[in-house]
């Protein structure tokens, strides 16, 4: 009876022991994936703004062909326009 229960510890004892070890390496193998490299190239850009007048009032309802878009003194074509919503426009009013 008293081996069975030295036994009984000694399987608890090994067990927990290779549970151990297989989360060890488990981590080793997820640490490793983790140094890969994404590289992403996009051409989508964004860029938000707030229009206002002389007295800081918001100009809503501008289309694109109002706006112009410059990088380093070149301008870009805009391809996408859209006027949002946002929750920053109630501290013009």
């Amino acid at each position: 009876m008293i081996k069975d229960k030295f036994d009984i510890k000694i399987l608890v004892l090994i067990s927990r022991f290779l549970i151990l070890i297989f989360f060890f390496f488990l981590s080793i193998a997820d640490a490793q994936n983790d140094d890969d490299i994404i590289n992403v190239d996009s051409s989508i850009v964004v860029l938000n703004a707030t229009i206002t007048d002389v007295n800081g009032k918001p100009i809503i309802g501008l289309k694109q062909i109002q706006f112009k878009v410059f990088e380093d003194g070149q301008e870009q074509k805009v391809d996408f326009f859209a006027a949002e919503k946002t929750p920053c426009r109630r501290y013009f009013d």
